[in-house]
């Protein structure tokens, strides 16, 4: 049950209202729940490293796509009539 909870709280995040989540906890203090929950909020950081890796993705396929066409390049260059 205590991973159930868990789970609930990370995919809940900040995206259901606090006093919801107190009333699906069962917690009988709102100020529970706001200590408990606030282990899962973290939407900003989360949106920063979305953008992380959103960048490094970029950059890796780009890098990956130029590295094909300049080897293609370099093959033409050498192997086929000019």
């Amino acid at each position: 049950m205590h991973i159930a909870r868990h789970t609930f709280g990370n995919i809940s995040g900040d995206r259901i209202p606090i006093q919801m989540l107190q009333k699906l906890y069962r917690h009988s203090s709102v100020t529970t729940t706001i200590n408990y929950q606030a282990n899962f909020m973290k939407k900003e950081a989360d949106t920063a490293l979305d953008k992380v890796i959103n960048f490094l993705v970029l950059f890796i396929f780009y890098g990956i796509k130029n590295q094909i066409i300049l080897g293609l390049n370099i093959f033409n260059f050498f192997f086929c009539k000019h």
